[in-house]
């Protein structure tokens, strides 16, 4: 099996990520992975990391992190 997808558009990963750190991008990595192993537990057939896949974990994460930056500053309004 293929854990990536040989056609995965490196590009267009990269432009969704912007803004992102290294670290950012490896914990989306990490995650599509232990869901990927999770199905595979499961008897699923999880099939390769697409690009697609790749760039809704980023925009997922990305909404998260704002959320979390919002909330921040909102406290601090308050203290």
């Amino acid at each position: 099996k293929e854990i990536v997808s040989p056609d995965i558009d490196y590009r267009k990963i990269t432009e969704s990520a912007e803004g992102l750190s290294g670290r950012d991008i490896e914990d989306v990595i990490q995650s599509i992975l232990r869901n990927k192993a999770t199905q595979e537990i499961e008897g699923k057939n999880p099939g390769s990391v697409t690009t697609d896949e790749v760039i809704r974990f980023i925009q997922d994460s990305d909404k998260a992190r704002k959320a979390r930056e919002d909330m921040r500053a909102k406290s601090r309004q308050y203290l």
